[in-house]
C-alpha cells in the first residue's frame, strides 16, 4: 500500500487506498494537489470553497472524538485501571479492523469534494463516534439511581467529561445533564463528515451501525467481566505504587431485588418526619 504525502507541508500523510477508491481529480504524478482544500490529519478536509463557520465545525467534530480518547488516554495514565485499559484496547483494535479490513473488503470511494485518497466505507469517525456514545450512555444507564445522591460523585465531577472515566452512582439531573453534553459531543459527528463531503450517508449509516452494535457488545461483556472478576487488586501490591488496578465493578446494587413494601416504608418514615417537622415549626410559632 503507497503512502504518500498531501497538501499539508508537514510530516502528516494521506494512505492512497486501492484505485477503486480514488477520486476523479487524483493524479498520481501530482498527490499533493488536491482542487478542494488541504487534507489535515485524521482524514478531514479543510474545505476552501466552503464559509469559515462551516469549515470550523466540520473540523471541530472531525476531532471531538479524537479529543474524547486522548482523555481515555490520559485517564488511564493517571488511574492505571483495568476499565480504562480494556475500553482504549477495544477501541483502537476496532479502528484498526475498521480501517485496514472493513475498507479494504468493500473498495468503496468517497464522495466528490473531499481530499482523502482511501476508501470511504464504513466511515471510521461514525465508527469511533457511535461506539464511544453507545458505551458511555449504556454506562450512565446502568449508574444511574434516582434514590441516591452520592456526595463523593460531585467531588469527582471533573471525571464525567471524560467517556469511562467515573464509576460513582449518578443521580437524575447528573444523567440528564452528561447525556445531553455527550450528546451535542458525539451525535453530529456522523452529519458533519457528509456536510463536508468526506463520505456519504451509506458510509455514516453502516459505520454508525457497526459502532452501536460493538457498542453494546462491550458494555455487556464488560458487565459479564465485573460480575465474574469484580474484586479489587492492584499489581504490584505495594500500597504506595501500584502498575494497573482492576477498577472494573458493578453497583452495589446489582443483582439485588427489593421488595416495593420497603420503598413504601421509607416513603411513609419520611412523610412521618416532615410532619414532625412541621409540627415542631407551628409550635414554635405558636410560642
Amino acid at each position: 500500500m503507497l503512502v504518500v504525502q498531501m497538501t499539508m507541508p508537514s510530516a502528516f500523510g494521506s494512505v492512497v487506498g486501492p484505485e477503486q477508491c480514488w477520486p476523479s481529480w487524483f493524479d498520481e504524478s501530482n498527490p499533493d494537489f488536491c482542487p478542494y482544500g488541504t487534507l489535515l490529519p485524521s482524514g478531514v478536509t479543510w474545505r476552501e470553497d466552503r464559509s469559515i463557520v462551516q469549515r470550523f465545525i466540520c473540523t471541530f467534530y472531525g476531532y471531538a472524538s479524537y479529543v474524547a480518547a486522548a482523555g481515555c488516554i490520559a485517564c488511564f495514565m493517571i488511574k492505571r485501571g483495568t476499565r480504562e485499559l480494556y475500553f482504549l484496547c477495544f477501541l483502537g483494535a476496532g479502528a484498526i479492523f475498521n480501517q485496514w479490513t472493513l475498507k479494504q473488503i468493500t473498495e468503496e470511494g468517497r464522495p466528490e469534494g473531499t481530499c482523502n485518497l482511501d476508501c470511504g466505507m464504513p466511515s471510521g469517525h461514525s465508527y469511533n463516534a457511535l461506539l464511544m456514545y453507545t458505551i458511555v450512555i449504556l454506562d450512565l444507564a446502568y449508574r444511574l439511581n434516582p434514590l441516591i445522591c452520592d456526595a463523593t460523585d460531585c467531588k469527582l465531577f471533573i471525571w464525567h467529561f471524560i467517556p469511562l472515566a467515573n464509576t460513582e452512582t449518578i443521580d437524575n439531573n447528573k444523567f440528564v445533564g452528561l447525556v445531553t453534553f455527550w450528546s451535542v459531543i458525539f451525535l453530529p459527528i456522523p452529519f458533519t463528515r457528509v456536510w463536508n463531503d468526506d463520505h456519504t450517508m451509506s458510509q455514516i449509516f453502516w459505520g454508525g451501525l457497526i459502532g452501536v452494535i460493538e457498542g453494546f457488545l462491550y458494555f455487556f461483556f464488560m458487565r459479564f467481566m465485573g460480575s465474574r472478576f469484580g474484586t479489587k487488586w492492584r499489581f504490584p501490591t505495594d500500597r504506595f505504587w501500584y502498575l494497573l488496578s482492576n477498577d472494573i465493578e458493578l453497583p452495589w446494587w446489582h443483582g439485588k431485588r427489593f421488595d416495593v413494601r420497603m420503598l413504601d416504608n421509607v416513603e411513609l418514615q419520611s412523610s412521618k418526619v416532615a410532619a414532625s417537622v412541621r409540627e415542631a415549626n407551628s409550635d414554635d410559632s405558636a410560642a
